[in-house]
C-alpha cells in the first residue's frame, strides 16, 4: 500500500529514491517443471495473473524486472509443504536476485518454514526482520487498520457513490475495531489481553470477531477457536486441503502434549519419541499419515510446533501444549487415581496452566470430585499466597460448580482451622446464593475466632444491595459504635480506635487524639481498582453519589494541609488515574482481586 500511494510518494519511507513498482506473488502457487525445479519468475507471474483474470504476459514482467525499479513480494515460503521444494525455492530466489539487478526482493515466512538446519536459507546477503509482540498501542493500530482493510475490500453496490460507500464502510470498520479494543481493555478480559500481544493470535482474534461478531470471553474458548483456525480454517481459506480434519489432528496432538507435560516435564521433545507417541493414534485413522509427515505439517503449515534443534521439537507457544494436555486430562479424568495424581501437582509451576485449562473444561461432577479430593489431600494443609490465588482461579474458571463436597468439608469436625478458611474462600469465590448460605449456616461452634470473623465478612459482603449504596455520613459513623460496615466498599468493616489523651513516644508530651475508624483488613486490589475506575470516570454509580469534581476539590484542599502531599498528588485531577495506578497492575503474579 505504501508503494501504491504515488501521489504522496510514500515509497520514500521505504528508502527508495525513485517510484517503485510492487509485484506480489504467493509462493504456494509456484509451478515446478518435470524435473521438480521451479519455472521462471516471469512465467509464474503471468500464470498467476491469468488465474486472476488479468492479462499481463510474461514478456511484460520481464521488461519491468529488467528495466525499472521493482519490489517483488514473495509470500509464504513456509506454505510450500515439501522441505526439498523449499530448499530449491531458496536457490531459485538467489538466481532471481542475481538475474534481476534492478529488483528488490522481500520473502515472507514463518520462522518454522525457514531453517538453516534443514538447508532452507537464502545464501546471499540479506537483512532478516522478525515480528515482535505488539504493545497495547500497536494492538489498537493493527486492529483499526485491519478492519478498515477488510471492510473496504471490494466494490460499492450499484447506485451507491464510491465516496459515500467508503465513508460508510470506514465508520462500520471503526465501530467494529473500537468494540474489540474496548473488550481488550476490560479488566475481566486480561487472559485475552495476553494473547493479543502475539501478532498471529491478534489476527486470529480479529478474524473470530469479524465472523462471529463476538469474542469468546474465556481463554479456553479462544484457544479452541485459535487451534481450529491453525489446524484447518487457515488452509481452507487458501484453498489448501489440511493434512487431517481438525478433530483428528486434535486427537493426535492431545495425548502427545500430555506425554510431554507428564513424562518429559520439559518444553522440548525428542523427534523420534514424539513420532512413536503419535503413530499409534495415527494408525487408527482413515488417512494414516506417518508421524513424521504429520509433525512436518504441524511445523511448516499449522505453525504449532517448531524445531528446537536437529533432534527435538518444541511447541511454538507453550500455552498450546498446556491447553492440549488439559484436553487429554479431561478425557482421562474418569481413570482411577488420575485426579489424585493431578492434585499432587497443585502448586507446581510446570502444571499451573494445564490445571487451570483442565478445570475450565470440567463439568459439575469433575469439579465436585476435584474439590472433595483436594481437601482430603495433604497438599491443601498449608497454602502460600500464590497457591491460594491459584485455587481461586480454578474455582472461578470452572464453568459449572457443584458445592456438595465443599459444604461437607466445611462442616467436617476433623478439618483444621486453616483448611476450613480455604473451603470458605472457595465458596466465597463461587458466590452463588447457595454457596453464601452454606457459609452462613455452617456450625460456628466448630470454628476458631478468625474463621468465625471470616464467615461473617463473607456473608456481609455478599449481602450488599444496590439500593443500600449510599454515602455514609460522619454522623452515621459516630453513632455506629465500635465498628461499622461501609456498603460502598463491599461492606468491609471499620473498627473504632478510641480517641483520648496519649503520651507521644518521640517527645514524651501528652497529646489529645480524636477517635479513628480503621479498616479491619488491608486494601485489596479489587477495592483499589474501583478507586482507579472512579478516577477514570468509569464507575458511574460512585460518580452519582460523589461527583468527581467535588471529590477532587476537597482532596486538593486537604492536600495543602500536609507538607509535600500537594506536590506528590499534582494539581491536575485528570492525571490522577495514571499517576496512582499500581505499577503491578499488569503483572499476573500480583493482579488478582
Amino acid at each position: 500500500m505504501t508503494c501504491l500511494d504515488k501521489a504522496a510518494q510514500k515509497w520514500k519511507q521505504l528508502g527508495f529514491t525513485k517510484e517503485i513498482l510492487p509485484i506480489y506473488f504467493p509462493l504456494r502457487e509456484l509451478v515446478f517443471d518435470g524435473n521438480d525445479e521451479p519455472t521462471s519468475l516471469t512465467n509464474n507471474l503471468a500464470r498467476w495473473c491469468d488465474n486472476h483474470f488479468l492479462n499481463v504476459p510474461a514478456q511484460q514482467f520481464q521488461y519491468w524486472l529488467e528495466r525499472r525499479p521493482t519490489l517483488v513480494l514473495l509470500d509464504g515460503l513456509d506454505e510450500i509443504s515439501s522441505k526439498k521444494q523449499r530448499q530449491k525455492v531458496c536457490k531459485w530466489i538467489k538466481r532471481m536476485c542475481i538475474g534481476f539487478s534492478k529488483a528488490c526482493f522481500v520473502v515472507a515466512s514463518r520462522a518454522t518454514g525457514f531453517r538453516k538446519l534443514d538447508g532452507i536459507e537464502l545464501e546471499l546477503p540479506h537483512l532478516r526482520a522478525d515480528i515482535m509482540d505488539f504493545s497495547p498501542t500497536q494492538q489498537e493500530a493493527f486492529l483499526k487498520k485491519w478492519f478498515r482493510a477488510v471492510y473496504l475490500f471490494g466494490l460499492p453496490p450499484e447506485g451507491v457513490p464510491e465516496q459515500q460507500w467508503r465513508r460508510q464502510q470506514e465508520e462500520k470498520a471503526d465501530r467494529r475495531s473500537g468494540t474489540i479494543i474496548e473488550f481488550l481493555k476490560d479488566e475481566s478480559n486480561k487472559a485475552v489481553q495476553e494473547l493479543a500481544a502475539v501478532p498471529m493470535l491478534l489476527q486470529i482474534i480479529a478474524i473470530i470477531w469479524k465472523e462471529r461478531k463476538h469474542l469468546p470471553r474465556s481463554r479456553p474458548a479462544l484457544y479452541d477457536a485459535a487451534l481450529n483456525y491453525l489446524l484447518d480454517y487457515r488452509d481452507r481459506e487458501r484453498e489448501i486441503e489440511p493434512l487431517l480434519p481438525v478433530e483428528e489432528s486434535r486427537c493426535v496432538l492431545a495425548p502427545a502434549a500430555l506425554w510431554m507435560q507428564e513424562e518429559l516435564e520439559k518444553d522440548e521433545a525428542p523427534k523420534k519419541a514424539m513420532h512413536q507417541t503419535m503413530q499409534p493414534v495415527l494408525d487408527t485413522l482413515a488417512e494414516q499419515p506417518s508421524a513424521a509427515e504429520f509433525c512436518e505439517y504441524l511445523r511448516d503449515r499449522a505453525g504449532l510446533i517448531s524445531d528446537y534443534d536437529r533432534d527435538h521439537y518444541v511447541f511454538r507457544h507453550k500455552s498450546f501444549r498446556e491447553f492440549l494436555a488439559a484436553l487429554q486430562l479431561r478425557e482421562d479424568s474418569h481413570q482411577t487415581n488420575r485426579m489424585e495424581t493431578l492434585i499432587g501437582h497443585f502448586g507446581d509451576n510446570w502444571w499451573e496452566e494445564s490445571l487451570r485449562f483442565f478445570m475450565s473444561k470440567s463439568n459439575d461432577t469433575i469439579f465436585d470430585r476435584f474439590m472433595g479430593l483436594f481437601f482430603q489431600s495433604p497438599v491443601s494443609e498449608q497454602l502460600d499466597a500464590h497457591q491460594q490465588t491459584l485455587l481461586q482461579h480454578l474455582v472461578r474458571e470452572a464453568p459449572r460448580k457443584k458445592i456438595d463436597a465443599l459444604v461437607e468439608w466445611l462442616n467436617n469436625d476433623t478439618l483444621s482451622a486453616q483448611r476450613r478458611r480455604y473451603v470458605m474462600d472457595c465458596l466465597k469465590t463461587i458466590d452463588t446464593p447457595e454457596a453464601i448460605e452454606a457459609v452462613n449456616k455452617a456450625d460456628k461452634s466448630k470454628m476458631d475466632k478468625i474463621s468465625r470473623d471470616y464467615a461473617e465478612d463473607i456473608v456481609a459482603e455478599a449481602s450488599v444491595e444496590q439500593e443500600s449504596l449510599i454515602p455514609v455520613s460522619k454522623t452515621d459513623i459516630l453513632e455506629t459504635g465500635d465498628s461499622f460496615r461501609n456498603p460502598i466498599e463491599g461492606n468491609v468493616e471499620y473498627i473504632k480506635i478510641p480517641g483520648g489523651i496519649y503520651k507521644y513516644s518521640l517527645s514524651g508530651e501528652m497529646v489529645t487524639v480524636p477517635g479513628l475508624y480503621f479498616c479491619k483488613y488491608p486494601v485489596t486490589n479489587k477495592r483499589y481498582r474501583r478507586f482507579i475506575a472512579y478516577l477514570a470516570g468509569k464507575d458511574k454509580e460512585l460518580a452519582q453519589r460523589l461527583p468527581f469534581n467535588r471529590f477532587s476539590e476537597v482532596l486538593l484542599t486537604f492536600a495543602k494541609s500536609i507538607e509535600g502531599y500537594n506536590k506528590y498528588l499534582g494539581n491536575d485531577p485528570g492525571k490522577w488515574q495514571t499517576e496512582l495506578i499500581s505499577i503491578r497492575d499488569e503483572d499476573k503474579r500480583f493482579n488478582g482481586d
